[in-house]
């Protein structure tokens, strides 16, 4: 299938890359996937799934004999969404004596914290990560993920097009995703003729919003874009609901996965959000 090509084409190059710099693995039977991931804390569920779909494609591949003679093995991190302790992680990771040709991560804070290091080291970070500094000044990053720019420009069109709203308001998680999504929205809505009354940050690692959403005149604006992930994200829609919102909520990729909806309960029903469309042979 397409999948498997791409995929063995971005092991082989990863390793040819690594090797060119002499940074490579040095076990002369295996090479190593160093993978750090959020596999606890509010982005546990992303973290879950990206290694699920990770391991996945490995075990496809080792089960074809491994990539250029040597069986992948993965060197699974848990980041915890923080960005500090992805970047111990990956130090450790490339002062050991065997190094992994290949870093994968999730999340935009854990990814820019650990590119630091990739760069440094001339190895291949593919990074589930939205934000658009992502790929700034790199030369060994690959995203995998769809890039902020992209998802203001998609929630915009729909509001335009579909909705027809002319004024939204957006509560965003205050954190590099959620910064970075929201600038970009802050950018272009003028260019959709829609107003912005308020944009306002939250922390993620709160479960308490009443007072914050309290604190918006949120009955003056049609349609509210609540941008975030894991449990905050669906308790934030939860707490908007039971303030008395009734108007359109909206929510990207990030809301579509089975912890948030389950937080955010019968509040959940009617939310608006992007959503990816695979082909049909990935």
């Amino acid at each position: 299938m397409r999948r498997n090509t791409i995929i063995l084409l971005l092991l082989a190059g990863s390793f040819l890359l690594t090797q060119c710099s002499k940074k490579s693995n040095t076990d002369k039977t295996k090479l190593k996937i160093g993978v750090i991931l959020s596999l606890t804390g509010n982005g546990a569920v992303t973290g879950d799934y990206t290694l699920k779909g990770i391991q996945l494609a490995v075990n496809e591949q080792n089960a074809k004999g491994g990539l250029l003679g040597k069986q992948i093995e993965l060197d699974i991190q848990d980041s915890k969404g923080v960005a500090a302790t992805g970047l111990g992680i990956i130090e450790t990771m490339f002062s050991s004596t065997t190094k992994p040709f290949m870093v994968c991560s999730n999340t935009s804070d854990v990814s820019l914290a650990v590119k630091t290091e990739t760069e440094k080291n001339k190895v291949i970070l593919v990074g589930s990560a939205a934000t658009d500094k992502l790929t700034e000044g790199g030369n060994y990053i690959i995203r995998n993920y769809i890039e902020s720019g992209q998802i203001s420009d998609n929630i915009l069109e729909y509001l335009h097009d579909e909705l027809h709203i002319t004024s939204l308001g957006i509560f965003y998680a205050n954190n590099e995703f959620g910064n970075s999504v929201n600038n970009k929205m802050a950018e272009k809505t003028g260019g959709y003729s829609i107003t912005l009354p308020f944009d306002i940050g939250y922390d993620d690692k709160s479960l308490d919003y009443n007072s914050l959403i309290a604190s918006q005149n949120t009955g003056a604006v049609p349609a509210i874009y609540v941008i975030g992930l894991g449990n905050s994200l669906g308790v934030f829609i939860k707490q908007l609901r039971a303030a008395g919102y009734a108007g359109t909520i909206i929510a990207d990729p990030l809301f579509n996965n089975p912890g948030t909806i389950a937080a955010a309960g019968t509040a959940a029903t009617g939310v608006k959000f992007l959503d990816f469309d695979f082909h049909k042979d990935s």
